[in-house]
């Protein structure tokens, strides 16, 4: 099974009303843990960007703060 979804990093927590895989690291974090408990074996990010650097830094940070919370 697999997602797709949109990926926004954000320095502070999202409220309730927050789509997944957006908000802190954290709530990130928990959004894949839900997804892989539910049997989703693929996840497929998207975001947006403004340029290379801002898409480089994205994806740094998921493989720095996130990526590991969910292995």
């Amino acid at each position: 099974m697999s997602v797709r979804g949109g990926l926004s990093v954000r320095p502070a927590p999202l409220g309730a009303d927050r789509r997944p895989l957006q908000g802190t690291s954290d709530q990130i974090v928990g959004d894949l843990r839900q997804l892989r408990d539910l049997h989703v074996d693929t996840v497929l990010l998207e975001t947006r960007t403004r340029d290379l650097d801002d898409l480089l830094g994205i994806y740094e940070t998921f493989a720095r703060e996130i990526r590991p919370g969910v292995a």
